[in-house]
């Protein structure tokens, strides 16, 4: 009979086993069927033993009497019969005999085992296997002493191929594609172990694993999660989601997989294992963007775009939320939609002439019949570009997407009825609005880097601009006929009167923080207002007032004048020591400070210590409470104007370390904060340089020679120039000094109105405040939720990306009167109501309690990195069919709505999101996802 040659491993656990029987034994005798092959000594049980092939009798003889192995153990290895040794040489081996290599005998020795599954015994690869892959103290003990099949394959897949366990599911195979060293171990094995384990894995993985199998063996194993998000893309299932023939189109996507047969071994994926693949790959594509890290998953969507040309199906790249490719062609979708828009409209008109508009909205006229239907299709083409996987690992380009969606719906909302006829009333309209503009107008000079997408923006910046200006003008001429009639403002706060009639109140009721950001304007406070709102800061207005506090600067609206009137209490020229002395002598904060403590103000130079942080003596002052007063003054913002313009800052507690830190001292002091400004700015957007010397960077003496885009400013408010006048520009457009990132001086509504919000973490206000509602535009939080693709199509519980990125918040109504009142005219009444009546037809499924990112929610971003207005707002709102939002102040067992019991929506908000139920996506996904199809460009069929 013919024996093999054991391995170094097999005759290693063989000798172990037999000298755990025999421990005395000096000769082990064994057959073989060929040469030893293997060294000359192996190391069992710490011992060197030598390993000797014994061809012939003789040799065997000698062998076992060589005085240099008298003493110690050796292996003597033959093909002789033992009839042939002798019964003296016999009698020398261990137990008497010649052993025999039985590799399972081996095996179960390594698990203790005393008997074997029979499904086992015909896999003769898996032996070998299992010895090679054993440790030197073998396998842990098999319970019952029984060896099954699934302890057996359990080794083979994770030690050989390391797999994640010994009966995984698709999803698991289909990870485990991209694990190079195990595929290359499974290509690296026998014919024989290939056919077994393909069997196996279909009896844990479905047809399925056996598919991937074959993906790998043709050599793309590398591709397989690539090949699974393109599946999605060829679905033949999708055609009717499509603009153009159905037929064709269905046609078109069947030959695209049919040439994906290559990448399969010939073989076609049924219509189920096809999807399950793709819903598969939508989750680990989704589970590698989401965490540190993104090399090897961005490998794998470049692989994707090179598949899908391969395939010929570069036109339906759009319908995947994971191909760079599809990204591109969503946001020139994106684009196309903006054009059309925008060509609806007729240009406002001309700076020079004095439109009859609202200061926020183009005149009514001003929107061509179609304009409603095309304002759809920007709001599909954005919500289905949100989808986007990419886009939620890209902030900077998911909030240039948000903001120019929001400026479509800004630029094309209808007229309010009336024009404000005051100041003051285009004072409160530019805060609550027209700031929020600004804010998303400062994020559009970003740019993209697609070329289209870019051109887009530009033109919607310019039609902003145009409007803006249109607002600007007015604003300054009535600015002109103020100054030339009073000193006072009617209807506003001048910035000389905020410390006796906010400050000082304030201060004689708590401990107070006044912070004073030189150069912050209305769209910067309202970015760091909405980041501090996620910080537990509350917005309070005094009791029955709806609109921010209105603040008029200083004219010239520059330091020298604005910030020393601010800080005196009166109108005032001077430098810092002007503004110390008069914080500290002013009656007022004197009066509410006491005798013992005198107001204390602290510059740019005081505020940080040498080591970092804040300096101690702010420390001090801001932690003693017998320290009524405490004012500060941060240069960041005017630092920035200096030479800014290649950054784009987030305004947030993040980017201005100073002022986090402030704040959280203030807060565990229990302090008020006043948080104001001494006047705005406007940005460095290709404004036209008209050098002049006799003032500043946007104002001048007056000459008596005005030119285009200016005014003359006279009266007792302005303090600059010769006699009480100035020229200043109403024109966001002019300069008079050098280059710079920004400047002021000048009479626009970011310039001149000066920001003031006042903040507490309290749950009790202060005697004549209130917490503030919201003023946040309609037009700025979307009035319908983006929905995951995924379950769009029909997924069942596979969510590729929850990529909505801007969620509905309604304006704080009470009932649902209010919020039709709200919805009109604010937004086109078809499209209003078709989505109200889309929510309420879709909305069947009971409320979730609110969660994080959890399987079948929608989920808002968080604080990090994210747009924080995109959060939902305080106070109290309508029930809503995501969730009925209580106000801030409500608690869990206050609710009375499906949600009663969960975490409060304030808790969710502080985290930066809120759920939405998965049914509700689902009802919703098939009607949304048809409406897509009018948008999308017809792809050209291979």
């Amino acid at each position: 009979m013919k024996f093999a040659t054991p391995t170094p491993s097999q005759l290693r656990v063989k000798v172990a086993a037999i000298l755990q029987k025999v421990p005395a034994a000096t000769r082990i005798g064994l057959r073989a069927g060929s040469a030893w092959a293997g060294p000359p000594d192996l190391e069992v049980g710490g011992r060197r033993v030598p390993v000797v092939w014994c061809p012939s009798v003789l040799e065997f003889r000698e062998t076992m009497t060589d005085p240099e192995l008298r003493g110690k153990l050796a292996v003597l290895l033959t093909d002789r019969e033992e009839a042939e040794l002798g019964a003296d040489a016999l009698a020398r081996l261990a137990r008497g005999r010649l052993e025999l290599i039985d590799r399972w005998e081996i095996v179960c020795e390594l698990f203790r085992a005393q008997s074997l599954d029979p499904r086992l015994v015909g896999l003769s690869w898996m032996s070998d296997q299992l010895i090679e892959q054993a440790h030197p103290d073998g396998y842990p003990a098999v319970a019952g002493g029984v060896l099954d099949a699934e302890t057996a394959w359990a080794v083979i897949l994770k030690s050989a191929l390391e797999f994640s366990s010994g009966r995984p599911d698709a999803k698991a195979v289909l990870r485990w594609t991209c694990n190079p060293t195990g595929v290359k171990a499974f290509l690296d094995a026998s014919a024989e172990m290939k056919s077994d384990l393909r069997t196996w894995l279909e009896s844990s993985a479905g047809p399925l694993g056996a598919l991937l199998l074959r993906a790998v063996e043709a050599g793309h194993g590398a591709d397989a999660l690539s090949l699974g998000l393109a599946l999605e893309t060829v679905d033949p299932e999708r055609a009717d989601e499509m603009a153009g023939d159905s037929e064709s189109l269905r046609a078109a996507l069947r030959d695209c997989q049919v040439r994906l047969e290559r990448y399969l071994g010939g073989s076609a994926p049924s219509t189920q294992d096809s999807r399950l693949w793709a819903s598969l790959a939508a989750d680990l594509a989704k589970e590698r963007l989401l965490r540190p890290g993104q090399r090897d998953v961005q490998d794998v969507l470049a692989r994707l775009d090179d598949v899908l040309r391969e395939l010929r199906a570069e036109p339906f790249a759009r319908g995947s939320d994971f191909s760079p490719m599809g990204l591109q062609q969503r946001l020139e979708d994106f684009a196309a939609a903006i054009d059309r828009l925008l060509e609806a409209s007729v240009q406002p008109a001309a700076p020079g002439l004095t439109p009859q508009v609202s200061s926020l909205q183009p005149p009514a006229s001003s929107l061509k019949p179609q304009a409603s239907s095309l304002l759809s299709e920007v709001d599909t083409a954005a919500a289905f570009l949100l989808m986007h996987a990419l886009m939620r690992v890209d902030a900077a380009r998911r909030r240039t997407v948000q903001m120019a969606w929001r400026l479509c719906r800004f630029v094309s909302a209808p007229a309010m009825p009336g024009t404000p006829d005051s100041l003051a009333k285009m004072a409160a309209s530019y805060a609550t609005e027209g700031s929020y503009a600004d804010w998303a107008r400062s994020v559009l000079w970003e740019g993209d880097s697609n070329p289209t997408f870019n051109r887009s923006l530009r033109k919607l910046r310019s039609r902003l601009l145009e409007l803006r200006e249109a607002q600007n003008q007015r604003f300054g001429e009535s600015l002109v006929q103020l100054c030339a009639a009073s000193a006072d403002v009617p209807g506003m706060l001048t910035v000389e009167q905020v410390l006796d009639e906010v400050v000082a109140p304030l201060a004689s009721q708590s401990p107070l923080l006044m912070l004073v950001l030189d150069g912050v304007g209305h769209p910067i406070l309202r970015e760091l207002v909405a980041d501090l709102d996620m910080r537990g800061w509350i917005e309070l207005l005094p009791s029955g007032r709806k609109d921010p506090l209105l603040v008029l600067s200083g004219l010239p609206s520059k330091t020298e004048v604005s910030r020393t009137s601010l800080l005196c209490g009166k109108l005032a020229v001077g430098g810092q020591n002007e503004e110390r002395q008069g914080f500290v002598k002013h009656p007022g904060l004197v009066n509410a400070s006491g005798s013992r403590n005198a107001p204390a103000l602290f510059h740019k130079a005081e505020l940080n210590d040498r080591e970092g942080g804040l300096a101690d003596p702010v420390v001090a002052a801001l932690g003693n409470t017998r320290q009524r007063v405490v004012g500060v003054v941060l240069n960041a913002v005017d630092d920035h104007l200096a030479k800014g313009d290649q950054l784009a800052v987030r305004w947030s507690g993040d980017t201005v370390p100073l002022l986090r830190q402030l704040l959280e001292t203030a807060k565990l002091a229990g302090r008020i904060v006043v948080l104001t400004s001494d006047h705005g700015h406007v940005l460095e957007r290709d404004c036209v340089a008209a050098p002049d010397d006799t003032g500043g960077d946007r104002w001048r003496a007056d000459d008596g020679k005005l030119r285009a885009g200016e005014v003359v400013l006279r009266g007792p408010r302005i303090l600059g120039g010769r006699g009480g006048s100035i020229i200043v520009p109403w024109t966001e457009k002019l300069r008079y000094g050098m280059k710079r990132h920004g400047y002021h001086g000048g009479v626009t509504p970011q310039e001149v109105l000066v920001p003031l919000v006042v903040l507490t973490t309290h749950s009790v206000p202060p005697e004549g405040w209130a917490e503030a509602p919201s003023t946040v535009p309609i037009w700025w939080e979307q009035e319908f939720a983006l929905l995951s693709s995924d379950t769009q199509r029909g997924r069942d519980g596979a969510t590729a990306l929850d990529a909505c990125s801007s969620l509905p918040s309604l304006r704080d109504t009470e009932t649902p009167a209010a919020r039709e009142e709200v919805v009109s005219p604010r937004m086109s009444r078809p499209l209003a109501e078709g989505q109200q009546t889309l929510w309420s037809a879709a909305c069947t499924a009971p409320c979730p309690p609110v969660a994080g990112s959890t399987d079948g929610f929608i989920r808002l971003p968080g604080p990090a990195g994210t747009d924080p207005a995109n959060s939902y707002r305080r106070g109290p709102c309508p029930p809503s069919p995501l969730c009925p939002r209580p106000s801030r102040r409500q608690t869990d067992k206050d609710c009375s709505g499906p949600q009663a019991g969960a975490a409060s929506p304030a808790i969710a908000r502080r985290a930066g999101h809120v759920a939405a139920p998965a049914e509700c996506r689902r009802q919703l996904g098939a009607r949304s996802r048809r409406a897509l199809g009018h948008h999308r460009a017809q792809p050209q069929v291979a």
